[in-house]
Parts: C-alpha cells; structure tokens; sequence
C-alpha cells in the first residue's frame, strides 16, 4: 500500500495523512427504519387460508374416493364381461369348437331346434369343464337318472372344451425355455409348470410322459424369481412343491383381474430328516418318503398324493366309481 508522506494539508485539501478521519468524515447520520402506526393482525387471513387448504384437502380426497369406486366398478364390469365371454366362447382344445357343436354332436340338439334341452345340455358342459370336488360336486346329481348323458367319455370333453391357451413366463434362466402342462385335478382341469408330481394327474393320456428338468436357483440368491403374465385374462394360482400337486384342500391365490398385479415372496426353511430314520417301518415313524408308492399307478407320495388317492379310493367304495378327474389311483380304472 503507498501512503502520502505525513505533514500539514496542502492547498488542494488533500490529506496526506491516512491513519487520521477528517471533520466531514465524521459528520456521520444514522436512519432508523419507519416504525408501522398500528402492528399486523393477520390472524384472520391464517385462519382462511387454512379453512381454504382444509377445504381443497376434502375435495382431493373425495376425488381419490370416486376414482377408486370408478376402478372398482371398472373391474366389476371387466369381470362379468369375461365371465360372458367365458360361457360364449368356450374353445375347444384341439380345434376350436364351440359348445353348439358339442351338443348337436352328443344330442342332436342345436339352441334353435330346442333352446329348453340346449341349455340343459349347455349347463352338463359346464358342469363337467368347471368341475370341483369342493365346491360343485354335488350338481351332477340333477344328471344321475338322464340316460343320455352316459357313456360319455367326461375327460375327453373336459378336453375339448377346455380353452388353449398359454401363459408368457420369465423366470431367473433366462436361457430357459417354460412349458406349461395340461392336468386334471380336483378342481378342474389346470396348467402347471415345474412339476414332478404332474405325471400323476397328466392330462393328455396319448401321449407319453417325459419329465423336465426342474428350474432351480439358490434361495440367496437375489435374482430368484419367477414372474407369469396373465394381464389378458383372469387367472387363480395354486402354489406347491414341484414334488406335490394342487388338490381340492389346497388354497389357492384369489382371482388376479386383468391389469392387476401379484407377489409372492417366500422364506425357504430346510428342514432334514435324520438317515436312520427309514429304517423304521411307515407305521412307526408315521410318515412316508417320496420314494414309498401309494399305489401300483402312483409310485411316489406326498401329502397331496395322499389325499387324492383316499379320496379316490371313498369313492370307489360308496359309489361303486370315481369321478373322471382321478386320472390315476388304482390298480383297476372304473368307468
């Protein structure tokens, strides 16, 4: 920093010496801010607007409850337009025939010739597709003492009328390719994949079995997954081991809507029998291993194997018969 040299002012008023103010720098005022004649009462504007947000707040709820009654109403009615698109076009599982066909072909009766008999025809169909021993069982005894209705192969016209389709599956191979497999259970015939045990209820009789390989990955894994698209139509899911089946005790998922989504995590717990355990005799340790047949056309078992077959055997010995969606059991098949 340069300083003037210190000494008395010269003639131009400059000052020369820096480290001292001068009587005009110190004629200094100070302004004081205008103080308000009266304070702010905004008490009252805080008060409306906060009714104003309370108000906006109802409004926006009531909407979201309208829209979500809309949604609800929506899938309501995406529903009932399945369900008759389901009893309209019901298609074959080979050719695609409709239900019309099925009974101009067993009856001779088509719904102009006799609307009474076509839907009393139409109805056995249903029945028959739409089989479940724990719910609907019980509406084939309207058919009991109706001649025209027996002799009827029930499995092979589940079959026809079963509708063909498939559902898009990714799973954590993706060099993996899924295919799903036709059986009949207890609650009609499904698609299953990945799965041992479907030999036992494997639906297409000509055709020989040939097993998959299982699609596994590590339980710590976390690309673990499994993920079905069905956002075209409505789907239930029963979910078990690949070494058991789905019977009519199972519990499956509830109805997935089209464009409505589902997941299901799992917690994996190992458990391990000890070796010298299968020493012991079935009746001792009552319990049964995998490898323990049920029967000479069930060579495995497991808890759901096990209740179908007892099922199965219950009806034989108060009936005389089994119902057509046991395709396996026995050591004789009764019609």
């Amino acid at each position: 920093m340069i300083r003037s040299p210190n000494g008395n002012e010269s003639k131009y008023n400059s000052q020369p010496d820096l480290s001292r103010r001068t009587e005009e720098e110190s004629n200094v005022s100070i302004r004081k801010r205008k103080k308000m004649d009266h304070d702010c009462d905004c008490k009252a504007e805080i008060q409306g607007l906060r009714s104003e947000v309370s108000r906006m707040n109802n409004l926006l709820e009531n909407f979201v409850i309208s829209q979500e009654k809309l949604m609800t109403d929506m899938r309501e009615n995406i529903k009932t337009l399945n369900e008759e698109i389901k009893d309209n076009q019901i298609l074959d599982f080979g050719d695609s025939k409709r239900p019309g066909q099925h009974q101009r072909i067993l009856w001779n009766v088509t719904e102009d010739s006799d609307t009474e008999r076509f839907q009393y025809y139409y109805g056995f169909i249903e029945q028959v597709a739409d089989v479940s021993f724990r719910t609907n069982l019980q509406n084939f005894w309207k058919y009991q003492n109706d001649d025209t209705v027996k002799n009827i192969d029930l499995l092979q016209l589940a079959r026809n009328v079963h509708p063909n389709m498939t559902l898009p599956v990714t799973v954590t191979q993706t060099n993996e390719k899924v295919q799903w497999i036709p059986v009949m259970t207890e609650e009609g015939v499904c698609l299953t994949l990945n799965s041992v045990y479907a030999e036992y209820q494997f639906l297409l009789k000509e055709i020989k079995w040939k097993q998959q390989d299982l699609l596994k990955c590590h339980y710590h894994s976390e690309q673990c997954f499994v993920r079905i698209d069905s956002a075209s139509i409505e789907v239930r899911y029963f979910v078990h081991s690949p070494y058991d089946i789905a019977t009519a005790i199972s519990n499956p998922t509830g109805e997935v809507m089209p464009g409505e989504e589902l997941l299901i995590d799992f917690k994996v717990v190992e458990i391990q029998a000890a070796i010298r355990l299968k020493s012991l005799t079935p009746e001792q340790r009552r319990c049964r291993y995998p490898d323990e047949w049920l029967s000479n056309s069930i060579k495995s078992y497991s808890f759901g194997l096990c209740q179908m077959n007892c099922r199965n055997r219950m009806a034989v010995m108060f009936c005389g018969c089994r119902p057509y969606f046991f395709n396996k059991g026995g050591e004789v098949y009764i019609n």
